[in-house]
């Protein structure tokens, strides 16, 4: 019993630290000091790791150095710093679990449920927002999120029984690009596409995977992310074989799609106005930023980087390319092996490693803990070669 109560510590754990960070907006309302306290929860699962190992010295080693750098944290709001060490986190937070999830399959199966619950609710909130919305059965207030966060100032319209839209024109016709409790609609997009490609090999002993994928796919494509739409149009028509249960909703789907993807292209070579829309113009200034400062790189600046942040301070502007954001800022040597983790850990779903690249060009999912849990079962399940069928279905596999 007492096992499986702490099993049970373990896994709130990890829920807190992925709900209550980034891309959640959850995160942003809480103060500084409870961010940084946050940064603990890593430490404490590797202390885990490294207690079942029977390290103990590199257990306190690894408990001093990391109280010293979430001190200085406390004392140095330094924006650059802070990201260090963020980045350290995260990084020990992914061999962490992977670890713990090998050893507990307990724990490996009961954050699953987890996640696939909560992408089976957020999938379903998006869908109904998107009605509700149209047909204005709900009001949806405007939310300046710069008042909350200064690094986040967009503007939202929220509900708070269903989320944050954010409201655009295309052409004659307003959409909301919905954003639900993330910060921005195309990293909404992003973790329910990567659900659509894990869900098969990943939870196939559900009954209910079919309906998850379904459901999934179709939120993803009312967040009206550019970026994810390109992908999901070339993936579907690239490899028909993969539509499965999806068959009849990916026939109807994908030409509508592409029509519109087309006539969209078509129009803003005739008006690149309306490429306000989407965030194209945008992304095409900050490129442009971005070979500025790589043009002044030195031999130590390409190996180490420029330092997290330059493109804002020199800029005013980030970068808005995951690949590029990483080596301007870390350099060379950091995106390398950041570039060897996520083949390492993605390679046995091909698709998976193609798409986590694809959005690569646009941002960094790498920081963000919930994409690393959602690698990280899937990596399990296929280390174990499992996709779950027969397995622990109620929970009462053992360690």
């Amino acid at each position: 019993m007492t096992k499986k109560l702490d099993i049970y510590f373990i896994a709130l754990l990890v829920c807190i630290y992925v709900m209550f960070s980034p891309p959640f907006v959850f995160s942003a309302y809480i103060p500084f000091a409870v961010r940084v306290m946050l940064e603990v929860i890593p430490l404490l699962l590797l202390v885990i790791v490294m207690n079942s190992a029977n390290n103990n010295v590199f257990v306190f080693i690894y408990l001093f150095i990391w109280s010293m750098l979430v001190f200085m944290m406390f004392i140095n709001s330094d924006s650059a710093f802070v990201s260090v060490v963020y980045s350290f986190s995260k990084l020990i937070f992914l061999f962490s679990i992977i670890l713990i999830f090998y050893n507990s399959r307990f724990l490996f199966h009961l954050v699953r449920k987890f996640w696939f619950r909560i992408w089976f609710f957020v999938s379903v909130s998006v869908i109904i927002t998107f009605f509700v919305y149209q047909f204005k059965i709900v009001d949806f207030r405007h939310l300046y999120f710069g008042d909350v966060s200064e690094t986040a100032s967009y503007n939202y319209y929220n509900n708070i029984f269903l989320g944050n839209i954010i409201k655009y024109r295309a052409f004659d016709f307003a959409l909301p690009k919905i954003s639900w409790y993330v910060f921005e609609p195309g990293l909404l997009a992003f973790f329910l596409g990567l659900n659509v490609l894990i869900a098969d090999s990943t939870y196939s002993y559900s009954k209910h995977v079919k309906k998850f994928k379904a459901l999934n796919l179709i939120a993803g494509f009312l967040t009206f992310s550019t970026t994810f739409y390109i992908f999901f149009i070339i993936y579907f028509v690239a490899k028909p074989s993969s539509y499965g249960p999806l068959k009849k909703l990916v026939l109807f789907i994908v030409p509508v799609l592409a029509l519109v993807l087309v006539w969209y292209i078509y129009s803003i070579l005739m008006d690149p106005d309306i490429g306000k829309f989407t965030s194209i113009g945008e992304r095409t200034l900050r490129f442009e930023n971005v070979l500025s400062i790589i043009n002044n790189n030195t031999l130590l600046t390409f190996l180490f980087g420029n330092g997290i942040g330059i493109s804002s301070v020199v800029f005013d502007r980030g970068i808005s390319s995951g690949l590029m954001a990483i080596f301007v800022e870390r350099g060379f040597l950091i995106l390398s092996f950041l570039s060897f983790i996520i083949y390492k850990y993605t390679r046995h779903n091909k698709v998976v490693l193609i798409y986590v690249l694809f959005y690569h060009l646009t941002f960094e999912p790498m920081w963000y803990p919930a994409f690393i849990v959602a690698i990280s079962i899937t990596y399990i399940a296929s280390r174990r070669g499992e996709g779950g069928a027969g397995e622990c279905r109620k929970f009462r596999c053992g360690e």
